[in-house]
């Protein structure tokens, strides 16, 4: 079917793509729906869809056009969402990195997402954890986006992982955990992390999204 008619019937139902299965996410599509083309891991999206959304709006309430950012480190790339929001609208000229584990999606937006995959200098294909911790380089802004379906491995919300990240922010850097909490366990889970984070920052802001309520993005800054 033609692009264009997917496009107008996603408004009414959703017109899948492609699909394929990875075996690090299990079932991966691509989607048109609401007459945005999507990349869907499991339930939850991963770029260009209610993702895209939540980040949007959580860049406007942070105003992060206003910063002088100068390179970005976005962990959990995906189709690269967050870097097409940087770029296009919020005019971030510097430079992008990303990290995204499984090569597969990675495959699958470049063929389906280009933007995404132009919006980043370099991907790296690689765990994020050994990413962080082995990383020499410092970045002005990080981005912690790193889940499995619509759960974050345990080991990205520990004191030793986020440690690592703050190691690498600048000294007047900013870091940005996207959390999902619509579940108790993941509500509890939610308080948990920002409790590690309070540990470790000297300022922490939690920020409620109008777009999704049950996502929290924690927004904290080394001074």
């Amino acid at each position: 079917m033609h692009k264009f008619f997917k496009k107008v019937l996603s408004f009414f139902v959703e017109m899948e793509e492609y699909s394929t299965t990875s075996e690090l996410n299990g079932d991966i599509d691509v989607s048109w729906i609401d007459g945005r083309k999507t990349l869907n891991v499991g339930e939850a999206n991963y770029s260009f869809g209610a993702l895209h959304d939540v980040f949007k709006e959580a860049f406007q309430k942070i105003e992060i056009h206003k910063y002088n950012f100068k390179n970005v480190l976005i962990l959990g790339y995906a189709a690269g969402s967050a870097a097409v929001l940087l770029r296009k609208n919020n005019n971030f000229q510097g430079v992008i990195h990303g990290v995204e584990l499984d090569k597969d999606i990675i495959n699958i937006a470049e063929e389906h997402f280009p933007e995404g995959i132009d919006a980043a200098n370099e991907i790296f294909i690689e765990d994020a954890f050994l990413y962080v911790q082995k990383c020499t380089q410092q970045y002005d802004l990080i981005i912690v986006d790193l889940y499995l379906d619509v759960n974050i491995p345990e080991h990205f919300e520990k004191e030793v992982f986020i440690k690592n990240v703050k190691s690498i922010c600048s000294s007047s850097g900013m870091v940005i955990f996207n959390k999902i909490a619509s579940t108790i366990p993941q509500k509890y889970q939610a308080q948990r992390l920002l409790s590690v984070l309070q540990d470790n920052f000297p300022e922490v802001v939690s920020i409620e999204l109008t777009n999704c309520p049950e996502n929290r993005m924690f927004v904290v800054k080394l001074q």
